[in-house]
């Protein structure tokens, strides 16, 4: 509260939702009211998801930053909402979003996006395979006419 002579003046810096509601000034009798209303900022990502380049059997992590925290957030995968579980690992630590996918195969290959209010970033991940081998090598057989031949 700042005052210069007669004027006497409330100042609320760095407003937020919560400061929003009445005010009132009190001197003797005499009394006057104001309402503060405050306009929230749309949420945007301060960070946006990266593609991500990963080997199949292994984890893919995919990492973004919103610019409030607390906010409902749906992650998705090719426009599909993903659910939390042993595949899909979501951790939310303040504006600091998270998922990890876990053993991964060539279908987890795609888009996924991470989507709060009417914020989106999305990123793609793709899983190399492991390369086809032969355990073991076929061998020559010679069989009876008539017999099995297994290889």
């Amino acid at each position: 509260m700042k005052q210069d002579g007669c004027l006497l003046q409330l100042l609320i810096k760095d407003l937020k939702p919560e400061d929003r509601g009445s005010y009132t000034c009190q001197t003797g009798s005499a009394e006057t009211t104001a309402t503060v209303s405050v306009k929230e900022l749309p949420a945007f990502f301060q960070e946006e998801l990266q593609n991500v380049n990963a080997k199949e059997g292994g984890t893919a992590s995919l990492r973004c930053e919103l610019s409030k925290p607390g906010l409902a957030v749906q992650w998705k995968k090719n426009k599909l909402p993903l659910r939390a579980g042993r595949k899909y690992e979501m951790k939310q630590d303040g504006c600091l979003l998270r998922l990890r996918i876990n053993d991964l195969t060539p279908e987890d290959s795609g888009s996924y996006s991470c989507q709060a209010e009417h914020a989106q970033t999305t990123a793609n991940v793709s899983v190399k395979e492991h390369p086809l081998f032969f355990k073991e090598e076929l061998h020559n057989l010679t069989a009876e006419e008539g017999g099995v031949a297994s290889l």
